[in-house]
């Protein structure tokens, strides 16, 4: 079962996100703009962490104006933490944002990064236009399910705040294409790098359930890099 909650953000992301965190905030602010963005870095932590569902728990941590604007960008109209439909807009945004591709593995990066912008276009078309209500969200993710399965999608678990930051909680299920040693999987993580400057997005993850195994590791994403290959569990030590 999914557990959320502040004391779950707080010890299990762990002592390393906060190493991280401190780290990548010290390199931002000499370069960040304050004049565009109140907050002095731009920065999303996160993790993933496989559980006995045979799905990823995830958890996002972002600042709530910078997710505000884009929602508000892809809908058409202002939107706010606060609105009832934040939750299914962020699912589907996210959905177009944060997922796993499974591709051959003779693919190159110019293959991978060209079938992951053809993903973002139909999926941001998806979020504009179907995210009204719960319906209309969980018929969006089914039929990128359905018709791609190739790629992962989301179910929205929930939200809280942490001095002025937001963690979201997701439950994503990996692509439904069977896993071989042909295929590899790629982790996307585009949130803000093409419209925050300087914006870094790394991710901590666990592939078993941390009650069996506490191997780990990291990946790391930035503007022109927005995907990077996955491991193999048995490859990880």
């Amino acid at each position: 079962m999914f557990k959320y909650g502040r004391n779950h953000s707080l010890t299990a992301i762990g002592a390393m996100l906060s190493i991280l965190l401190c780290a990548m905030t010290l390199a931002s602010l000499s370069g960040s703009s304050m004049a565009f963005f109140p907050h002095p870095f731009h920065v999303c932590i996160g993790q993933m962490e496989w559980n006995d569902s045979d799905r990823w728990e995830v958890a996002l941590r972002v600042h709530p104006q910078d997710l505000e604007k884009e929602l508000s960008k892809v809908v058409g109209k202002s939107i706010s933490i606060e609105d009832q439909q934040f939750p299914q807009l962020v699912t589907n945004f996210l959905n177009d944002q944060f997922f796993v591709l499974r591709l051959p593995v003779d693919l190159v990066q110019q293959e991978v990064d060209q079938r992951i912008s053809e993903i973002s276009k139909g999926a941001l078309r998806e979020a504009g236009t179907s995210a009204t209500d719960k319906t209309a969200t969980e018929e969006t993710s089914d039929v990128i399910s359905r018709e791609d399965p190739t790629r992962s999608r989301l179910k929205w678990i929930g939200m809280e705040s942490e001095r002025g930051w937001i963690w979201i909680y997701l439950e994503m299920y990996p692509p439904r294409l069977e896993a071989t040693d042909r295929l590899r999987d790629w982790l996307v993580h585009q949130l803000f790098l093409e419209t925050v400057e300087r914006q870094e997005n790394s991710v901590v993850i666990y592939p078993q359930p941390r009650t069996t195994s506490s191997r780990k590791y990291s990946l790391q994403f930035k503007k022109g890099q927005p995907s990077a290959m996955m491991r193999p569990s048995e490859d990880i030590k």
